[in-house]
C-alpha cells in the first residue's frame, strides 16, 4: 500500500499564508544576521582598543565612546525592527525593502570595523573619519527605513480593532522619524567637521582639538539613542495592551457566543477559567496610544534637549579655560 503523495502544486492558500507574513519575516531575518555580524565585529574592535598602546588619554576617551554609540546604534536600530515589525502589513517586498536592509547592515559593521584600526591596517588619524562616515550612512539608513515602514504601514489594510492598532503606530512613529532626522543631522555634522578640519580650524574653532570636538558631537549621540531606545520600550508596551485588548474582545465574543444556547444573557459575564479576560478593561477606545505618545515625545524632547545643553556647556568651559590659558601666556 503506498503511502499519500505530497502534492508538489503550489495552491493559492499556501501562497496566502506565505504573503502574510512575508514581509515581516524578511526584515526580521535581516536584522538578526546583520546585528549577529555586527557584534562579532564589535568584540573585535574592542579587542584592538584594549591592545592599543601609546595612545593620548584624549585618543583613548573618543574611541570608547564611539565604540559606545555603535553599541547603541545597533542595539537601537535592532528593538525598532523587532518591535515595529509585528505592525508591518501582507506585501511582497519591494526594491527598497531589499536595499534598505542591505545599507542598514554594511553601516553598521562598518561602525565598528572602523575602529578595529589595528587590525585593518588603517591610520589611526583617519579612524574619526572613517567612523562619523559610517555612521552618516546608518542615519541615511535608519532615516529612510523608518520612512518606509511608516508608508508602508499607513497604506496597509487592516480590518477590525487592527485598525486602531494601525492608526496609533503610524502616530507614534512620528517620533522615530524625529530621532532619526537628529541623528541624520549629527552624522552629517561629524563628517563635514572631519572633512573640512584643516580649513575650519582657525579663529574661535582653534580653540578646540580635534578630540574635544569629536566628544562634543558624540556625546549627545548616546542621549537621543539612549532616548531612541526608552522610545522603542514605551511602543512595545503599548503594542502589548492593545494586543492584550484585542486577544481579551476576542475571547469574550468567543465565551459570549455559544452562551445564549443554554439559558445565559448574552453579554454576561465570562468564566473565571480564562486567564485573560479583564486585564486591559481599564484602557479605554482610543486612548492607548495618544496620552502616552505625548509624554513619551515630551521625555524623549527633554532627553536630546539636556544632551544637547550639557555638549554647549562643554564647548563654552573650553573655550573659557582656552582663553583663561592665552591670557595668562600673554601676561607672562
Amino acid at each position: 500500500m503506498h503511502g499519500a503523495e505530497i502534492d508538489p502544486a503550489v495552491s493559492p492558500e499556501v501562497l496566502s499564508r506565505r504573503h502574510e507574513t512575508y514581509l515581516t519575516e524578511h526584515y526580521l531575518a535581516s536584522h538578526i544576521t546583520a546585528v549577529n555580524v555586527a557584534l562579532g565585529t564589535a568584540g573585535l574592535s574592542a579587542a584592538s582598543l584594549l591592545a592599543t598602546t601609546g595612545a593620548s588619554s584624549g585618543d583613548t576617551a573618543v574611541l570608547c565612546v564611539l565604540w559606545l554609540a555603535s553599541i547603541l546604534s545597533v542595539a537601537t536600530a535592532y528593538a525598532g525592527t523587532m518591535i515595529g515589525s509585528i505592525v508591518l502589513p501582507a506585501h511582497v517586498p519591494g526594491v527598497r525593502d531589499l536595499l534598505l536592509p542591505l545599507l542598514l547592515s554594511l553601516s553598521e559593521f562598518l561602525l565598528f570595523a572602523v575602529l578595529a584600526y589595528k587590525i585593518t591596517g588603517l591610520a589611526r588619524g583617519h579612524v574619526p573619519l572613517a567612523w562619523w562616515s559610517s555612521f552618516m550612512i546608518f542615519g541615511v539608513a535608519v532615516f529612510a527605513s523608518v520612512r518606509r515602514a511608516r508608508r508602508l504601514v499607513a497604506a496597509g489594510i487592516y480590518s477590525g480593532q487592527a485598525r486602531l492598532v494601525q492608526r496609533e503606530y503610524v502616530k507614534r512613529m512620528v517620533v522615530d522619524l524625529r530621532g532619526t532626522t537628529v541623528i541624520l543631522v549629527i552624522g552629517v555634522s561629524g563628517f563635514t567637521f572631519q572633512l573640512c578640519y584643516g580649513r575650519l580650524h582657525t579663529g574661535w574653532i582653534a580653540a578646540f582639538t580635534s578630540n574635544q570636538v569629536n566628544l562634543v558631537l558624540a556625546v549627545p549621540v548616546l542621549g537621543v539613542l539612549a532616548a531612541g531606545l526608552r522610545n522603542h520600550r514605551t511602543t512595545a508596551a503599548l503594542l502589548r495592551a492593545n494586543m492584550t485588548r484585542i486577544l481579551t474582545r476576542k475571547q469574550q465574543a468567543n465565551l459570549t457566543r455559544p452562551s445564549s444556547r443554554f439559558g445565559r444573557t448574552q453579554g454576561s459575564p465570562p468564566s473565571d477559567s480564562s486567564p485573560v479576560v479583564g486585564i486591559s478593561d481599564a484602557i479605554l477606545p482610543g486612548r492607548e496610544f495618544t496620552g502616552t505618545s505625548s509624554v513619551g515625545g515630551l521625555r524623549i524632547s527633554a532627553i536630546a534637549i539636556a544632551a544637547l545643553t550639557g555638549a554647549a556647556v562643554a564647548a563654552v568651559f573650553a573655550i573659557a579655560s582656552k582663553i583663561c590659558v592665552s591670557g595668562s601666556e600673554e601676561i607672562d
